[in-house]
């Protein structure tokens, strides 16, 4: 058994080194994409959108106008990639509470608090799969947070990244009070349900028992499976196991002294006086409140996280340094601050090759007609209920590689399947949730997601040789594995007829 254990270890190894370098494999992939899109367009291939009901057809990418359009617009697609828009604003904060010593030290206190690792890791696990409710900055911010603690307590911090990077996609839809995003998608499911009967009326509640409880389901197995087979995996191949180089904290003793205690505390105060401010400025009427034409789903609040997350590492680690004396002038910390954003050379020029490749397949339209495509067939396969809802999440979670956007995915899936399976006797609120739990189970599988470039830029700073290959490799008992259990959770639940929220049952 250790012999073939052995053998499909080595084999996935070559696989994985065979892999070239990121940034390499985003323009080989815009080169296929550009070439398909020529032929595909050439034959005229296409699908009509189920719900506008408008045609839609793939885009030569070779024409003579999208070549100029898009060299011409190189700069602002590479600037308005999406983690472009959060990841360098929160490093300016992050750099000067890691290179001030406060986030490592800070970090160590904690793990050094929570004696046992099964508590730790669950923790970690609980905040990531809660994380939605900062969107997208999460996935960006908190395998660093995750890897840092790891790091403090003497694990593998590449299995912090992990750990955190699963519990944010995987848990993306679970969460203890409803996301603004999940606002989003429900609206698509109503009017969806609503081809169907006229009179259906969806809520914000309405799959709320199910994700809220399935927090704890989810960081129960992403726990166990991190603890049982990512970090052991990892220690047995030596990957990060020698972060000598890497810096947290001025101090890299066993105990913190009284004055770097004393900078904690006076950073917990800077803290909860951040905190104060910032819950009076999303107070109703505020600059980031409510207004009387926007809710505060809807509000300056949302849109200005990433802000706010580099905004409270700064004053935190600011009022740390000033303390324990890493920073006497504002001059070091905003050499901390150009130290944080150094650490992302890489991250930039991934970043630059994946925003391209992005560009181009989004433009493409290759990823609509695929979706809408697979779609039909599956809807005209004839499935047993409970199967073809199975089947959805299976090619929900196939179609995310490619395809990587919730929303828009949904907007084209929920008119095709949420009429369909409400004519075989499913409620909206289980196809609802289906479709959530799938979308999670790739979403950091695929090279498309801004995440998985991110994650991968951390990973590189605890071992040098880390691929995307070995990212998919180590990530995939925690998504995939994670996600089949997820999916069995969710089938056991509807078998036993336990609502989803208030009113919202398996049944029609």
């Amino acid at each position: 058994m250790r012999i073939k254990e052995k053998t499909e270890t080595s084999l996935i190894e070559k696989i994985t080194k065979s892999v070239p370098d990121p940034f390499i494999i985003f323009f080989v992939l815009l080169a296929i994409v550009a070439l398909a899109s020529a032929v595909l367009a050439g034959m005229g291939v296409g699908a009509t959108n189920p719900g506008t009901g408008e045609e839609v057809f793939v885009v030569n990418l070779l024409s003579v106008d999208y070549i100029g359009s898009f060299i011409a617009n190189m700069g602002g697609t590479f600037i308005n990639f999406a983690p472009m828009l959060t990841v360098p604003i929160c490093a300016l904060g992050i750099g000067v509470a890691t290179h001030s010593g406060f986030l490592g030290n800070t970090l160590k206190l904690a793990g050094d608090s929570i004696k046992s690792k099964w508590i730790l890791t669950f923790i970690i696990a609980v905040i990531g799969c809660n994380g939605n409710l900062a969107g997208d900055v999460a996935m960006f911010i908190f395998p660093i947070l995750a890897a840092l603690l790891f790091y403090g307590v003497g694990r593998n911090p590449i299995a912090g990244i992990l750990l955190a990077l699963a519990s944010t996609s995987l848990g993306f839809c679970t969460c203890f009070i409803t996301a603004s995003g999940e606002l989003i998608l429900i609206g698509f499911t109503e009017k969806a349900a609503q081809v169907l009967d006229p009179s259906f009326t969806a809520n914000a509640l309405m799959n709320w028992y199910f994700l809220a409880i399935s927090v704890f389901f989810v960081a129960a197995i992403l726990t166990v499976l991190c603890i049982k087979v990512v970090e052991p995996r990892l220690n047995r191949q030596g990957i990060a196991t020698d972060t000598s180089a890497f810096e947290i904290g001025e101090n890299e003793g066993a105990f913190l002294t009284d004055n770097e205690r004393k900078g904690i505390k006076n950073a917990c105060i800077a803290l909860l006086v951040f905190v104060v401010i910032v819950v009076v400025l999303a107070l109703p009427r505020m600059p980031l409140g409510a207004t009387a034409e926007k809710p505060f789903s809807q509000s300056y609040f949302f849109k200005a996280v990433a802000a706010l997350i580099s905004m409270l590492f700064f004053v935190t680690g600011f009022a740390y340094g000033k303390t324990v004396g890493t920073i006497k002038t504002f001059n070091d910390a905003s050499k901390m601050m150009a130290q944080g954003i150094a650490d992302l050379g890489p991250f930039f020029v991934i970043s630059f090759a994946a925003s391209m490749f992005v560009k181009v397949f989004t433009d493409s339209q290759l990823a609509s007609v695929l979706a809408i495509k697979g779609g039909e067939w599956l809807a005209s396969t004839g499935l047993p209920t409970i199967v073809m809802l199975i089947v959805l999440m299976l090619f929900t979670a196939l179609i995310n590689v490619f395809f990587n956007s919730a929303t828009a995915k949904w907007a084209l899936f929920s008119m095709i399947f949420v009429p369909m399976l409400m004519m075989n006797g499913i409620g909206p609120a289980a196809i609802h949730s289906a479709y959530r739990i799938a979308d999670g189970m790739t979403n950091a599988m695929t090279p498309l997601a801004p995440c998985v470039i991110v994650a991968l830029t951390y990973c590189a700073k605890f071992d040098k040789k880390f691929t995307m290959g070995k990212l998919f490799k180590e990530l995939a008992p925690l998504t995939l594995g994670g996600g089949v259990l997820f999916m069995l959770w969710f089938v056991v639940w509807s078998l036993l007829g336990i609502p989803y929220g208030p009113g919202f049952y398996f049944n029609v």
